[in-house]
């Protein structure tokens, strides 16, 4: 009686990270809120208020749950006095914690900081509470039937997000149902509900995690930790439920349709294996072989054959075919990069006759010759060859005079003014004075669906962030949201890069290069750990498979991290399994020390 009393306290103390692991992914309701974001001259003035449904109310719960951790942690060590479990690779953690700490009081951009905001929601906060899941967890779960009850009871959720994915892979999606709409709204919108829309395309699985790159990057973890469990589990009623919820799992995979999860978790298996593999000279001199062969096998299948230059075109993408490569307002003229040639334009009004004259020259200065569309138009066409498809028609812009330079169908606004000289009228429709921003060139713009652009943007602002970072949730002010080119040509006008695509790159912008380092050096420090661990413990104790599930999920997170970024959706359950894969070493190199000693 007395040890089913002090099982139950133990199981209690871990409802955080139960909730943190099953409940946090499953929170999605109406979030209203003022970006505040107008003021910057690349966002319009008339989008001031947003509506979140999956991202702010899980930030709110994370920091909650975080502060319930905190406070139950400080009164097991001060009021109860039970000892504190540490180990020497928590100094890392604690190195990362103290530099997000310092990029967040040193942003310029505090509010955001602090309460996070559009598309993101990861504030300084939630970061904090990262750890102390990670640290929580490792704390407070020290025996197996622990490991069971957190995974059990953070199980049902695990259940519930994979059954809502699995039926909009089948093409019966709940947010899109009235009801569904109904239970994620505030009642006060319950008249306007037929408003409400989710852009999604049917079969497009993304569940409760707001897009599908996020579900992927979910799933990547629990499809081996679920694994891991199947080969462990003793009882075959438990193992039929497991194989059940990992063919959900992997349903919501295929819906997501990320190529990159899918990759990671290929990865991470192979590595897996290639360590329990090394357990034995003779597998482990085999393994190395198929390894071989296998690699060998997927390079010639890239190179030779049409799906593999599909695939290869998609990671490596092509070459952009736009015409309008640069544009700078900056000084006395309107000059513009076309297809390597410069084009200077300028204009003026002459008021006694009322004629406006625009002006297009060479790099040179030299006046380019124009022809009137048509008789009568306002619009003339430059008639050098070195500018087919280019006119220039004046204009009113809200009672300013204005120049429109049109350029293979796409149209540029620009307008002078007597404070600043020549500016671009933006996307967000704003008088900017405009310099197309520095980009590094590395990567085609289409590279890795696009991502090839945006670590562009991020690459040469990289070295402003050595010591820290912009602060947590700050990436959309450090990054160059003036990328209007690339919008144009890509039919993007209205849309803003929040994140880099990328949990490194994210990591050393807003918390800098060695918060990121510290990162690293934690989570390799668990990986080695790992390795030392499952090359020599016993493969028939399901505790062994529970930890190699752990092991792997973790790794592939890491993996699919390279082109993807930490989430409110996903980076909560990263950080308890990882504080779980790190008890569960912990526990089993107690127990190889102890058989050592025997």
């Amino acid at each position: 009686m007395e040890n089913t009393i002090q099982k139950k306290k133990r199981n209690t103390i871990l409802i955080p990270s139960m909730i943190a692991l099953g409940v946090i992914p499953l929170i999605t309701h109406a979030f209203n809120y003022d970006n505040q974001l107008t003021q910057f001259i690349w966002f319009p003035d008339d989008s001031g208020k947003s509506c979140d449904f999956f991202l702010a109310w899980k930030m709110i719960a994370i920091i909650t749950v975080g502060a319930v951790m905190t406070m139950l942690l400080l009164v097991q060590r001060f009021v109860k006095h039970n000892r504190i479990r540490f180990e020497s690779n928590f100094y890392a953690l604690f190195i990362y914690g103290v530099f997000v700490a310092v990029s967040a009081l040193l942003s310029q951009y505090k509010h955001w900081v602090v309460c996070g905001s559009y598309q993101m929601f990861e504030s300084v906060w939630v970061l904090f509470a990262y750890i102390m899941f990670c640290f929580y967890t490792y704390q407070y779960v020290r025996d197996e039937s622990q490991i069971r009850s957190l995974l059990t009871w953070g199980g049902v959720g695990i259940v519930i997000l994979t059954l809502i994915g699995t039926f909009q892979f089948i093409g019966l999606d709940f947010f899109k149902s009235k009801i569904g709409r109904l239970l994620i709204t505030n009642p006060s919108h319950w008249k306007e509900i037929d408003k409400i829309q989710f852009q999604v395309p049917k079969h497009t699985v993304y569940a409760t995690l707001y897009n599908q790159n996020f579900l992927s990057f979910y799933c990547g973890m629990m499809i081996p930790l679920i694994l891991g469990l199947i080969i462990g589990c003793k009882k075959v009623s438990y193992r039929i439920v497991l194989i059940v919820v990992e063919i959900l799992a992997m349903a919501c995979m295929l819906g997501a349709s990320s190529s990159s999860s899918w990759i990671a978790l290929a990865g991470s298996a192979v590595i897996v294996a290639f360590v329990l593999f090394s357990r034995k000279k003779k597998a482990f001199k085999t393994a190395g072989i198929v390894m071989g062969i296998g690699i060998a096998a997927v390079i010639a299948v890239c190179v030779l054959t049409p799906i593999g230059n599909a695939v290869s075109a998609s990671l490596l993408g092509t070459p952009a075919g736009h015409a309008v490569r640069e544009i700078d307002t900056t000084g006395d003229s309107i000059i513009m990069n076309i297809n390597h040639k410069t084009l200077q334009v300028t204009y003026d009004y002459n008021e006694v006759s009322g004629e406006v004259s625009v002006n297009c020259m060479d790099e040179n200065g030299k006046k380019l010759a124009t022809t009137p569309l048509e008789t009568g138009s306002l619009t003339s066409v430059i008639d050098d060859k070195d500018y087919i498809g280019c006119a220039v028609t004046p204009m009113m812009v809200e009672d300013i005079l204005a120049v429109d330079v049109t350029v293979d169908g796409h149209n540029w606004y620009f307008a002078k003014t007597k404070d600043d000289g020549y500016c671009m009228i933006n996307q967000a429709g704003k008088l900017e004075r405009y310099k197309s921003p520095e980009f590094s060139y590395l990567f085609y713009d289409n590279a890795l669906n696009g991502r090839g652009r945006i670590w562009d943007g991020v690459l040469p602002i990289l070295r402003h962030y050595l010591l820290v970072g912009s602060g947590a949730n700050t990436f959309i002010f450090a990054y160059p949201q003036n990328d209007y080119i690339y919008r144009e040509y890509n039919n993007m006008q209205n849309t803003l890069d929040v994140k880099p695509h990328s949990l490194y790159l994210q990591q050393w912008v807003e918390n800098g290069l060695i918060a990121m380092c510290a990162f690293l050096v934690f989570c390799l420090g668990y990986l080695v750990n790992c390795i030392r661990i499952y090359r020599k413990a016993d493969l028939h104790e399901s505790l062994t498979w529970t930890g190699i599930g752990l092991f792997t999920g973790v790794l592939a997170y890491l993996i699919v991290g390279i082109a993807n970024d930490s989430n409110v959706c996903t980076a909560p359950v990263f950080w308890i399994l990882l504080g779980l894969g790190m008890a569960v070493n912990r526990m089993l190199s107690e127990k190889l020390e102890n058989e050592n000693e025997a």
